[in-house]
């Protein structure tokens, strides 16, 4: 996790949660934050469609012959 990507993973599946607060000026005025996030999934063996939007109906019944040992994010890599 950083301060504006959530990322889980499971053995053949990667799960993305981009969100982020936004304080404009028209939102501070109303004192309102507006959240904007965004959620995907991906089998890693496909090339990922960050436009896609996540449904619980994801298929999730593939495997790869590699799967996932780990996972890194930090401030720097978005």
């Amino acid at each position: 996790m950083n301060d504006t990507h959530v990322i889980a993973a499971s053995k053949h599946y990667v799960y993305v949660w981009q969100f982020r607060n936004y304080l404009g000026e028209a939102s501070q005025s109303l004192n309102m934050d507006m959240k904007i996030s965004k959620e995907f999934a991906f089998f890693i063996e496909d090339n990922p469609n960050v436009n896609d939007v996540y449904s619980e109906n994801y298929n999730t019944n593939r495997t790869s012959s590699d799967p996932i040992s780990c996972i890194f994010v930090n401030e720097r890599l978005k």
